[in-house]
């Protein structure tokens, strides 16, 4: 039968064809399946079945051309073509499986590929229990002997049956459903670098399957090749599962060289955060989390040594620099701070080391100090180095640096307390006036005195431990022409806690905000209180420099003056001429705003700030308040008297009341009147005295309504 057949000389090169294709799918095979059970990935598991089932299709029509063709074995051919079909058959299910995981189908297409799936399980399992039960139906087992020469695909293969189409069918409506669904995937612009190749697998499958249909009607191929007949189909799928193979390899190429970016991005960002964790991100200087743990590590050694070692920890502080950042913005600040630090790294020794603690604080680690001396002469080497200017453009700067020391182990064993008693000792530095100050018992005891009163003051402003007094502003006919409203703290325990004892405290902290607030509407609501029983005179509230930077001042004033009810006129602030000259053109649109309300200004302290006298004819004022440094030697102080007299004929030419603040006797009364003051203000006339005491000294002292 061999010798008679005329394709057997043109079959074996045929061989190669199925034999190449079924190489590079076991190789996927392997390949997908190892993957897989490294990432247990259910799109590496899908393209591994897709696989296996092409590889039995393809191994199938190799060995249906080899035993059924070139052997001549009928019978034998035409059971590998059952193996075929229901390889072919897999393809309902594999097909679908992987098509949902590779274009990752969400919503509505994942449950519209759900049931793709489960329609191709039915009919594919179906099919199989047939193929089984009545092989006949597909593959006919009976050949008649003159048929086999006209038409030797019979004979290889059997006859088809009347089912055998219905595969056909099936296979040609998913691969239309896979082409359907890439193409959308394709418009869509999403992966079309992996899509793109198995759409193109696709359609040379769709082409080759058309390429057969052709041959079973015309004997004839689209593409003519001489040889045993063979499936070109088979052929298609092969091109199509290396083509997606080729597609997956690359996105999974793609997506390591992902994940490996994204862990060195990951590395970095852990490097970055741990670099900001220990330093300061604008100085590059190691931050207080740093500092607590190389002084550990110092105390920890010296400990271990009990040699006497000493260590030197000083705490510097840049004075003025928080209104400088204030006045000139933010980047000029960071400037000087960064170039603070590099002054600090170019002077201190390489034995020692820098951190930066706060916006204007630096530490300084002495190593190998002897003793306290060493520590006074290096503080005092860094602040000779600080003061000097720093020159930036139009700006030329200067800080006011102050320094506090603490010693180990004399002050403190252990590191937080090291940094705690140093800090004491610069606030102590900066309350005497001192470049510099060793820590102390006193210094701690007055630290913790510090911390227990700002604690209470705290409680105090939460459980309104407060009151007003006022004290009574008298014109030269002895009439009551206003008030200045001065706060007090009741203390349970402690009595009568004066302002000079907190109101510093309060200025340091911010509690100054809303105790400034809280006097405001108090002074208000009192003042509203006594017009309503026929005492018109104004009441004054002093205005901190906390207060004016306030981004809350002006609907303060306004919404204090409307919920009481109060004439605008009968609210006057007062202002120091520090504070006011601070930010100068902020501050006078600030007053101007307030003005308009209705209120009335003064300027407080006048003589003792840094003002010009140019500017007071641009002030919104109405009174200045004259010190009572030149009050108090009064009148037997020739230049205190020469000051007044000058002060008073200046502010009378500008239309500017006078207000004569701590006036304590008839003589210093007298002198100022004639000097042309026209209110006195001082314990000569009262002392500052609660609500009702007041009421009672202005009533029949001032003008009725």
């Amino acid at each position: 039968m061999n010798a008679s057949y005329p394709g057997i000389p043109l079959a074996l090169p045929t061989l190669l064809i199925p034999y190449v294709c079924a190489g590079g799918l076991l190789f996927g095979c392997l390949f997908f399946c190892y993957i897989f059970l490294k990432t247990r990935e259910k799109l590496h598991l899908s393209m591994t079945l897709l696989a296996m089932a092409a590889l039995g299709l393809v191994l199938s029509e190799g060995l249906i051309l080899f035993f059924g063709g070139i052997q001549g074995d009928a019978a034998a051919g035409r059971q590998f073509h059952r193996i075929e079909q229901l390889s072919a058959l897999l393809f309902l299910c594999a097909f679908p499986y992987f098509i949902g995981h590779f274009l990752r189908f969400k919503g509505a297409a994942k449950r519209a590929n759900r049931l793709v799936i489960i329609v191709g399980v039915s009919f594919a399992s179906m099919t199989a229990v047939l193929a089984f039960a009545a092989p006949g139906l597909f593959v006919s087992l009976t050949v008649p002997h003159d048929n086999w020469l006209g038409f030797a695909g019979d004979y290889g293969r059997g006859k088809t049956g009347p089912l055998y189409g219905i595969r056909d069918i099936l296979l040609a409506l998913l691969f239309l459903y896979g082409t359907g669904t890439t193409i959308w995937e394709l418009v869509r612009g999403k992966r079309a670098a992996y899509v793109a190749p198995m759409f193109a697998g696709l359609l040379f499958t769709i082409f080759m399957a058309v390429d057969d249909i052709q041959f079973v009607y015309s004997k004839a191929h689209i593409i003519p090749f001489p040889s045993f007949e063979y499936s070109r189909f088979s052929v298609g799928i092969s091109v199509f599962i290396i083509l997606s193979m080729i597609a997956l390899i690359r996105r999974y190429i793609d997506e390591a060289m992902q994940r490996e970016h994204d862990f060195e991005t990951l590395k970095k960002t852990q490097n970055e955060l741990f670099y900001l964790a220990y330093n300061d991100p604008l100085t590059g200087l190691p931050n207080r989390k740093s500092l607590l743990e190389r002084l550990g590590e110092f105390i920890a050694v010296a400990d271990r040594a009990d040699n006497g070692t000493k260590l030197g920890f000083l705490v510097l502080d840049c004075g003025g620099f928080r209104d400088l950042s204030d006045r000139l913005g933010h980047e000029v600040g960071d400037w000087l701070m960064g170039s603070v630090a590099e002054r600090l790294k170019t002077f201190k020794r390489k034995s020692d080391f820098l951190f930066r603690l706060d916006s204007d604080e630096f530490a300084i680690l002495l190593t190998g100090i002897r003793d306290e001396t060493d520590c006074a002469i290096v503080a005092e080497k860094f602040i000779a180095d600080m003061r000097k200017p720093y020159v930036s453009g139009a700006h030329t700067l200067y800080v006011s640096p102050r320094a506090g020391i603490a010693v180990y182990p004399k002050d403190a064993r252990d590191a937080p307390n090291l940094v705690r008693n140093a800090g004491s000792a610069l606030v102590e530095a900066k309350t005497r006036g001192n470049d510099f100050q060793f820590y102390t018992e006193e210094i701690h005891r007055k630290a913790l005195e510090r911390m227990g009163l700002l604690h209470e003051l705290r409680f105090a402003l939460e459980n309104q431990q407060f009151e007003l007094h006022y004290q009574p502003q008298v014109d030269e006919r002895g009439l009551v022409a206003g008030t200045e409203a001065l706060i007090r703290w009741r203390h349970p325990e402690l009595g009568l806690v004066p302002p000079s004892r907190f109101i510093p405290l309060a200025e340091e902290t911010g509690l100054i905000i809303p105790l400034g607030r809280w006097v405001m509407g108090k002074a208000c609501a009192e003042a509203r209180r006594w017009a309503d029983e026929g005492i018109d005179v104004p009441v004054s509230v002093n205005l901190s420099t906390q207060q004016l930077k306030d981004k809350n001042l002006i609907p303060l004033v306004e919404n204090s003056i409307a919920a009481n009810g109060l004439e605008p006129r009968n609210l006057h602030i007062e202002i120091t001429e520090s504070s006011l000259m601070e930010n100068l053109d902020r501050n006078v649109s600030i007053l101007k705003t307030i003005r308009d309300f209705g209120c009335d200004f003064s300027i407080d302290d006048f003589g003792t700030g840094y003002s010009s006298l140019s500017y007071l004819k641009k002030l919104p004022i109405r009174a200045i308040k004259i010190d009572r440094a030149f009050i108090v030697d009064l009148p037997h102080d020739a230049q205190d008297c020469a000051l007044i007299r000058a002060i008073a004929t200046m502010a009378n030419g500008l239309d500017l009341n006078i207000v004569a603040e701590g006036v304590e006797s008839a003589e210093q009364a007298s002198f100022l009147r004639d000097a042309g003051c026209r209110i006195i203000q001082g314990y000569f006339y009262s002392k500052p005295i609660p609500y009702d005491d007041f009421v009672a000294f202005a009533r029949g002292r001032t003008a009725r309504k």
